[in-house]
């Protein structure tokens, strides 16, 4: 009888595994029948100190342009200060982002796509801090060292040309890291939102701070998504319109999808 019950529980695990949907390495979907692409919950790898900690990119990540940069800080008006350095501490990219924070004293979340210029195999060095009430010179750093990846895939992200429109968007160039996971990838890029500049020339997302990516799969042609409760926090039937059509463009680029469902939490 334990044989029998050993074999079956085995049986049930090839099963599992051979339904699972894998995205192909050109960055297509290969669509297999009917399970569901769980992905991992975040397990950040900290960098920190006291006031901030940074949980992407972690140490020594390969990366490209724009970077994700997200973790929590604590500091003076929320604001934290980014910048990127090549090995011989020359500045190659920039920004800043403000924390979240509920109240003061109380460490908030922060998230910023900023663009770097850098080659493939440069040594970098992000460094995130607070600049001093005081004195304006930086405190509380953390920093990241990272490696730009030597290969790289190109992707399209869509946001609104200016804040207002429902439903027009236009693309804006990114890369990543080689990776199988580049559905995930492209749509996180998406949630972090525009860069500085691009933000500066109008740029406009009606995504909210906080958005995931919680299941991503294909079936028959139909991509479905799951995405996390912050995409509820959506007000407005324009900035709701504009975001369904920003999550479509970006998955529809994918030659085997012909349609997209979104849900959340």
């Amino acid at each position: 009888m334990k044989n029998k019950k050993w074999f079956f529980v085995g049986a049930l695990a090839l099963v599992f595994i051979g339904g699972l949907i894998w995205f192909d390495a050109s960055g297509g979907f290969d669509d297999r029948s009917e399970e569901i692409v769980d992905l991992p919950e975040e397990t950040p790898s900290v960098v920190s100190n006291n006031d901030i900690s940074v949980f992407t990119p972690g140490a020594n990540d390969p990366v490209a342009s724009p970077l994700i940069v997200k973790g929590v800080a604590q500091a003076f008006e929320g604001t934290v200060q980014i910048a990127i350095r090549n090995a011989t501490g020359t500045v190659v990219g920039s920004s800043f982002a403000t924390a979240q924070q509920s109240d003061l004293g109380i460490p908030g979340p922060f998230l910023r796509t900023v663009e770097f210029d850098a080659s493939p195999g440069d040594n970098l060095t992000l460094e995130v801090y607070e600049e001093s009430a005081q004195s304006g010179l930086p405190i509380n750093m953390v920093k990241v060292p990272l490696v730009v990846a030597q290969e790289q895939l190109p992707l399209l992200v869509f946001f609104a040309p200016k804040e207002g429109h429902c439903i027009k968007v236009q693309e804006f160039e990114r890369s990543v890291p080689h990776t199988l996971g580049v559905g995930t990838s492209a749509l996180e890029l998406l949630f972090a939102g525009p860069t500085q500049m691009e933000r500066e020339q109008g740029a406009y997302t009606a995504m909210p701070f906080g958005v995931k990516v919680e299941q991503l799969n294909i079936v028959g042609g139909i991509a479905q998504v799951k995405l996390s409760e912050e995409y509820e926090k959506i007000e407005g039937s324009c900035a709701k319109r504009l975001a369904a059509r920003q999550v479509l463009k970006k998955l529809l680029e994918f030659e085997t999808v012909s349609d997209v469902n979104i849900e959340s939490n």
